[in-house]
């Protein structure tokens, strides 16, 4: 499966959610509370986002360490390998399955999230300005996508780590309101970004 395929296939389960959640409320009494729904679908979106890059750079990667000779930036060339896994490799598998698991090893712990998250995952690829390309594909500018994918990424964090629960007062830690529209919003722009990084590496 491609990253896209990933991509696709893991959103689809976040909408899902979101359809799940406007099916509930149609039917359920409106004191019942279905915002954790939605959440969850906020937090299964940006989950295909990080999903979907680092998916995108093993698969890049391997291919362009196949190539003869190799077609790899100076910072792919510089990633750090720990020995051990170095080693683990040496006398087993094809160069790809050694390069896929090297690279997966060096990438398994970092978040490909937030913005400067994603330009540094997109520099193990190619040199440029992605957030220039992807403002000229949207007609919308760099600093408005950058604050946008932030805002829903700090926010999935308020959701996984804090319970969404945000400090009003000393005495009064509520949790956020949420509704359908702001993670609909949030799914397609997660999707828009995700078209624009395919054309930005094709």
């Amino acid at each position: 499966m491609t990253a896209r395929e990933r991509f696709e296939s893991s959103m689809t389960e976040a909408k899902d959610l979101l359809g799940l959640f406007r099916a509930l409320k149609e039917i359920v009494v409106a004191t019942l509370d279905l915002s954790d729904i939605l959440r969850a679908s906020l937090v299964f979106g940006v989950g295909a986002l990080d999903s979907y890059v680092h998916t995108k750079l093993v698969d890049e990667l391997v291919d362009r360490s196949g190539k003869n000779p190799p077609v790899l930036t100076n910072r792919a060339l510089g990633l750090n390998i720990r020995l051990e896994t170095f080693l683990s490799t040496v006398n087993s598998g094809s160069l790809e399955e050694k390069v896929r698991k090297l690279v997966t090893e060096v990438l398994s712990w970092q978040t490909f999230q937030r913005s400067e998250r994603i330009v540094e995952a997109l520099k193990l690829l190619k040199q440029g300005n992605f957030w220039e390309f992807a403002a000229a594909q949207s007609s919308t500018s760099q600093q408005d996508l950058i604050a946008g994918l932030d805002e829903v990424v700090d926010r999935r964090n308020a959701i996984a780590h804090e319970g969404d629960r945000g400090e009003i007062s000393p005495t009064d830690w509520r949790r956020r309101p949420i509704n359908d529209v702001y993670v609909e919003k949030s799914h397609q722009m997660i999707v828009k970004l995700v078209d624009c990084m395919e054309k930005y590496l094709a």
